[in-house]
């Protein structure tokens, strides 16, 4: 998946829907390099069902 994008991140923002609240993260406030890894949905998906592709012989 890593080869697929995935990307690393060091701080994020998020709002309320009304947009009268929002708050941070920070890596540098943790002593991080990083907070982690955000991964497209699809990218996700098609390494399970790859990896339940790999176990069906032992579901059978």
């Amino acid at each position: 998946m890593e080869s697929a994008r995935v990307c690393n991140y060091s701080a994020m923002e998020v709002w309320d829907a009304e947009g009268t609240g929002s708050i941070g993260f920070s890596a540098a406030q943790i002593n991080q390099p990083e907070l982690g890894s955000i991964v497209e949905n699809s990218i996700i998906i098609a390494a399970l069902h790859k990896r339940l592709r790999s176990l069906k012989m032992y579901f059978q």
